[in-house]
């Protein structure tokens, strides 16, 4: 039953269009995105703007975590959000007992900003999910 699930899942992510890669196909999903995107009506306020423009702090890589859904599939990565949320305690329980351990917070705080700042590198396929 898992091959099954995986199989069908692996077909999804793989099922896209022939020409996807190339400079044709990447003409027709820009087209179909501005189809979809000339239909949305709704805008962010001034106020809305403005919050999009700050930067992610520690905090807010911290709280996302800690609000992130157990029991979930993992992404492309394989990584569940239980893993993180374990590194992120061990790292804590290292600090308490003042032992050198891996900020796991602090490395994504350090990841999503620098994307936010640099935009992502092609080819990684970071962002595939």
């Amino acid at each position: 039953m898992a091959s099954m699930a995986r199989d069908y899942h692996k077909k999804l992510q793989a099922d896209r269009p022939a020409n996807a890669g190339t400079a044709d196909g990447r003409r027709v999903r820009e087209e179909k995105i501005n189809i979809v995107l000339d239909r949305v009506q709704t805008t962010t306020t001034a106020e809305q703007t403005e919050e999009l423009k700050k930067r992610l702090t520690l905090d807010d890589v911290r709280n996302a975590l800690r609000q992130s859904a157990n029991f979930k599939a993992p992404g492309l990565d394989g990584i569940t959000y239980e893993v993180w949320k374990i590194l992120n305690s061990r790292y804590e329980t290292a600090l308490k007992d003042e032992k050198p351990a891996f900020d796991i917070i602090g490395a994504m705080h350090k990841v999503y900003n620098n994307i936010e700042i640099n935009g992502m590198v092609k080819g990684t396929g970071f962002s595939q999910s």
